[in-house]
């Protein structure tokens, strides 16, 4: 996309000066982020305080994004792989604040809901923290996500000592599944503890970021409140494209006025549910954040949320916002030239604890753009093949068009809604027909790259279609294997099935790694998927019966 063309350095400060969006003409050069986000991180860490925790209110909150943002900054350190590395530089900073963060969970009963289970563990229990409200839980949720450490098991004092990361993740994601609300105008949000009644979009944001962070880290998020998150997507979006805070029907949508900070986190909750960038939904939203583009007002956390959404669906120069046309240049250049001498930054809006270490970490976040990016659900990826697809339309000879109409089609019947139950799972009694379906697509595209001298950017396209299909099989069958695993030495067919399963997964590994016509054996590694699907399901047919 063209970025405007300004002629003059006076016209580019008058511009900014008009707009107040940024302070300097000039976006932010990589050695100004990067020093940025030395001074930053060193004076983030200078402010914990002796019991592991930052901030003096809402510190679960603070303490959550500040672990958060010194566990991310190790993959800027050369040599350190882990925050668990003793040589890190903050790896004390990190396991104190991780252990300020344990002392303050605790369990509470939890039990079935209007729409569904939320309780995974099977224990009757979910984990969440002191202070305020489902916010906090989920701050909490995403800095203990961002570990990727399951193994490790909690050594701090109080209710989750001895229990493993893996665990405390998973129950946190089971109490916020419990109380994703059900009521009319709040239904499939997060909101205000004790209020069945009030969900808002900045408490959902914060909730599907920490079930983002959660996901990624290994834990399951039951598929009931992705679809119930679906329904609050679209009483909370407004005909303009914006998040509302809450629903028009409570008498007060938007009492705070700024849509771009909400819209960041609908964006973000788009992608959790699986909502392709072309969707109806996500476009407008992107238009409209293209059409209202605002950073000034030192609003660090707008910054915070609207990188999260757009990293979330890795928008580039697909919008053109600002001056410079490039969201990233016209946000780092906002937080890199209003930094303070001595690391810290002015006061967010939303901060009003000085020195200000929530508004740090919300900058920090952004110029590193760290988020937890959602994972694209099988059917997602199937979306994105029949896309790729269509986009080549119209560009070759009839006999590569022919076999590109003919993979649309073999796709367009794998995706018959009929032979699913949600976008990451089948109709046990019919899903294998969607394997089959895949497999006939993945022949008609190996007709592209076996034709004689074919063109090299259609063999491209055929190879990264063909990639996308078998990841996404391989999505479902390990879905459904990680589902019938719990099961495992509930009666010897169970055991039998999943080992079955595991054979065949070794099998597809092995026909993607043998050489056919210049190719990995695609067709046969799906063959292998779909066994594997079907051994992991007749494993739990076995122990349901």
């Amino acid at each position: 996309m063209k970025k405007k063309i300004v002629a003059t350095i006076i016209i580019v400060v008058i511009i900014l000066s008009m707009f107040s969006m940024l302070p300097i003409s000039f976006a932010a050069t990589e050695d100004e982020i990067e020093q940025s986000i030395i001074d930053g991180i060193e004076w983030l860490a200078g402010m914990q305080n002796p019991d592991g925790s930052w901030g003096n209110g809402w510190v679960i909150a603070k303490t959550g994004l500040a672990v958060l943002k010194l566990i991310d900054y190790v993959k800027e350190v050369p040599d350190i792989d882990s925050w668990t590395d003793p040589n890190y530089v903050y790896q004390s900073n990190v396991s104190a604040g991780l252990d300020f963060l344990f002392r303050e969970g605790y369990y509470v009963n939890i039990s079935v809901q209007t729409y569904g289970d939320p309780d995974t563990l099977n224990n009757d229990k979910g984990i969440r923290f002191t202070g305020f409200d489902d916010y906090e839980t989920s701050v909490a949720l995403m800095a203990l996500g961002a570990t990727m450490t399951p193994s490790l098991t909690v050594t701090a004092p109080g209710p989750l000592n001895g229990v493993t990361y893996s665990d405390v993740v998973q129950d946190i994601v089971d109490y916020l599944s419990y109380t994703q609300r059900e009521s009319t105008d709040a239904r499939g949000g997060w909101g205000y503890e004790g209020d069945p009644t009030w969900a808002d979009n900045s408490v959902s944001g914060y909730a599907a970021l920490g079930l983002g962070y959660a996901q990624a880290f290994g834990a399951t998020i039951p598929q009931f409140v992705k679809d119930e998150l679906t329904h609050w997507i679209g009483i909370i979006q407004s005909p303009a494209g914006y998040s509302y805070y809450r629903p028009p029907a409570t008498g007060w949508p938007d009492p705070y006025g700024d849509h771009l900070l909400r819209t960041g986190n609908l964006l973000y909750e788009m992608a959790l549910v699986g909502m392709p960038v072309d969707h109806p939904n996500v476009t407008i939203a992107l238009t409209y954040i293209e059409n209202n583009w605002a950073l000034g007002g030192s609003s660090y956390q707008r910054a915070y949320c609207l990188m999260k959404g757009l990293e979330a669906y890795g928008i580039e120069d697909e919008i053109s916002v600002g001056v410079t046309g490039d969201w990233f240049n016209e946000t780092s250049t906002f937080i890199v030239s209003t930094q303070n001498p001595d690391g810290s930054w002015p006061s967010d809006p939303h901060d009003g604890d000085y020195p200000y270490p929530l508004t740090a970490a919300w900058a920090l976040l952004t110029l590193e753009r760290a988020v937890a990016i959602p994972e694209k659900t099988p059917w997602g990826m199937k979306e994105d093949a029949r896309e790729l697809l269509v986009s080549h339309l119209g560009l070759y000879d009839k006999h590569i068009e022919h076999d590109i109409q003919q993979a649309i089609w073999h796709i367009d019947k794998s995706m018959n809604p009929d032979l699913w139950v949600d976008d990451s799972h089948l109709v046990w009694q019919h899903g294998n027909k969607v394997f089959d379906e895949e497999k006939l697509a993945v022949k008609e595209l190996l007709h592209i790259v076996e034709w004689k001298n074919p063109p090299s950017d259609a063999v491209d396209m055929a190879f990264e279609v063909i990639e996308i299909l078998v990841e996404s099989d391989e999505k479902l069958a390990t879905i459904e294997y990680d589902e019938a695993l719990p099961y495992a030495g509930t009666n010897k067919q169970v055991d039998h099935q999943l080992e079955l399963a595991l054979e065949e997964f070794a099998n597809a590994a092995d026909e993607l790694a043998t050489d056919k016509k210049g190719h990995p054996k695609y067709d046969d590694a799906i063959n292998a998927y779909n066994k594997a699907w079907q051994h992991a399901g007749l494993a739990i047919q076995h122990a349901l019966k």
